[in-house]
């Protein structure tokens, strides 16, 4: 699994752009503010929501994760729905759609959106820029991830 990080518009030294929202005020409407979102390889270790910058799983496996689905087919599995719009997604958005539409695992291709939490975890989107399924021991993901000061308690 690699994670990249670096900063959205400069490339970083792995070549790959990264955050572009730490800290920054929420979008009208949305109810909580950005905490990350960047550039995040998902692979079959998952995604720690809670690190700040998001963390890929060391010797665990966290959900939100990638796996293969078929024989050339990618999945996110974990606490997930899926956003269809209308418009960006937003927290409380994603919120919604966790609490009405959440599945354990979620088929995906390139430029779909999915809504993602574990546990007590803050609330993010993924988008898939790039799927990978001969990449890893699972197949892995390359996405945009944002994630929110925005837990499902609140």
């Amino acid at each position: 699994m690699t994670v990249t990080v670096g900063t959205q518009g400069s490339p970083n030294a792995g070549g790959v752009a990264a955050p572009s929202a730490q800290g920054t005020a929420a979008a009208p409407g949305s109810g909580a503010k950005v905490r990350w979102s960047g550039a995040f390889r998902l692979g079959m270790e998952g995604v720690d929501l809670t690190a700040d910058p998001p963390a890929a799983g060391n010797g665990t496996y966290l959900r939100p994760g990638a796996a293969r689905s078929g024989s050339s087919g990618m999945m996110v599995r974990g606490t997930v729905a899926p956003w269809s719009g209308p418009g960006e997604p937003t927290a409380e958005g994603c919120r919604q759609r966790l609490l009405t539409q959440k599945r354990n695992e979620l088929d995906v291709s390139v430029g779909d959106q999915v809504c993602v939490v574990e546990g007590s975890s803050p609330i993010g989107v993924l988008k898939v820029t790039a799927t990978h399924y001969d990449a890893g021991s699972y197949g892995e993901l390359d996405t945009t991830l944002t994630v929110w000061d925005l837990r499902m308690g609140r």
